[in-house]
């Protein structure tokens, strides 16, 4: 598929669960309105713009992955999961994070403030957290 210059490639509305890419490098992507459920993406990488939007990438796992110039934007991202790699300036604004696991990787992405509460609640879930009042009601 021919890239038309200035415009980036369009996956609209792919449908790949449970897919597994690997040592691929991507430019300019756009992915909208995929179905990318349990799919698995090693070692990853963006040399441009990569742009997941309104997709669905529920247990999704990114491992090793350089993601660094990527975008992801009203994406369901329940329970996907970052592995160790490159995601310093990972766009996450606009996105549910409070299922999100691989918490310690994801290093210097960008969230807006209102995010924090849902990082938070993915950190207790990742590290299996017991509240005291828990505790009471035993």
């Amino acid at each position: 598929m021919d890239r038309q210059q200035g415009h980036p490639r369009r996956l609209p509305r792919l449908q790949a669960d449970g897919r597994h890419a690997e040592d691929v490098t991507l430019d300019d992507v756009l992915f909208e309105n995929c179905k990318l459920d349990y799919s698995t993406f090693t070692r990853v990488r963006t040399v441009g713009p990569l742009i997941f939007s309104q997709c669905f990438l529920r247990e999704t796992t990114f491992d090793a992955a350089d993601l660094s110039t990527a975008a992801f934007e009203g994406c369901d991202l329940r329970l996907a999961e970052f592995g160790g790699g490159t995601y310093r300036h990972l766009d996450l604004r606009g996105n549910d994070l409070s299922q999100l696991r691989g918490l310690a990787s994801l290093k210097q992405v960008i969230i807006d403030h209102g995010q924090t509460p849902q990082l938070a609640e993915a950190l207790a879930a990742e590290l299996d957290v017991t509240y005291g009042e828990d505790l009471d009601d035993k």
